[in-house]
């Protein structure tokens, strides 16, 4: 069996913004088609160690390599990425927002741009609203989507390229358990489908169960536990019980 190549290898990281040390000397690897959680409290280091992975946070001590792809620059053009608080603009039309996004990402010489381009785009385009079920919206104005539809278009914008490591950040925070549900089989489809490597932060049961094969827990700035999902729930029979064990009720949605 051929063992997963390491693509984040992160050694002793430490981060701090002013006299508060948010980071206290991470050391994690993260290894090619995994799915890991990270969970933790508000405060816990969570965004800022995703920020160091992905170079927009400088770290203070230690280091952060890239085995698989050498570079930073190189590892950052196979990523996708979804955050909490992607605002869309409501007065474009989703077609529009989605062609935008791919031609930035592409960037087509003049050649290609004549030859191929936009019969490409156009397929890719129309291929990527047929999966996420937004193919009768392509020319609606983004200002009439619901919240799922435009969580699902967010996911849509971060893998429009085909990366293979995706990250996401609070995935269905805001929906209702429909939405949440409907969003999270898409995610599960393509990544089984496409094999990827998933990076997500999440406080909710729901999300961690469908998507996560390995949780790492953060506390303080520090690593306090990192499990296999199948490890936790042969402990804690179930992932709720999990939860309820490493955090306060108001801390955790178990019902989502």
């Amino acid at each position: 069996m051929i063992e997963n190549k390491t693509i984040v290898s992160i050694n002793n990281l430490k981060k701090s913004f002013g006299k508060k040390q948010v980071l206290k000397g991470i050391n994690l690897d993260i290894k090619e088609g995994e799915s890991l959680c990270i969970i933790g409290t508000n405060g816990s280091g969570k965004s800022v160690l995703l920020k160091s992975i992905l170079g927009l946070l400088n770290p203070n001590e230690g280091t952060i390599n890239y085995p698989k792809h050498g570079t930073l620059k190189d590892f950052l053009k196979d990523v996708g990425i979804q955050y909490q608080d992607s605002e869309l603009p409501n007065s474009y039309k989703v077609r529009e927002i989605i062609n935008l996004v791919y031609g930035i990402e592409k960037r087509p010489t003049i050649k290609e741009y004549k030859e191929n381009y936009i019969v490409d785009r156009d397929k890719e385009v129309d291929n990527s609203l047929k999966f996420f079920g937004l193919y009768n919206y392509a020319n609606s104005k983004v200002k009439i989507l619901s919240g799922g539809q435009k969580q699902r278009l967010n996911i849509l914008l971060s893998l429009i390229t085909k990366p293979n490591i995706l990250f996401l950040d609070e995935l269905t925070t805001g929906l209702d358990i429909k939405a949440k549900i409907s969003l999270l089989e898409y995610i599960k489809e393509y990544q089984v489908k496409n094999n990827i490597t998933l990076v997500i932060v999440s406080h909710i049961a729901i999300e961690i169960d469908n998507l996560s094969n390995r949780v790492l827990h953060l506390n303080d700035g520090v690593i306090i536990s990192d499990e296999k999902i199948s490890d936790i729930r042969k402990k804690h029979k179930t992932l709720d019980n999990y939860l309820i064990d490493k955090f306060k009720p108001s801390e955790v949605s178990i019902d989502d």
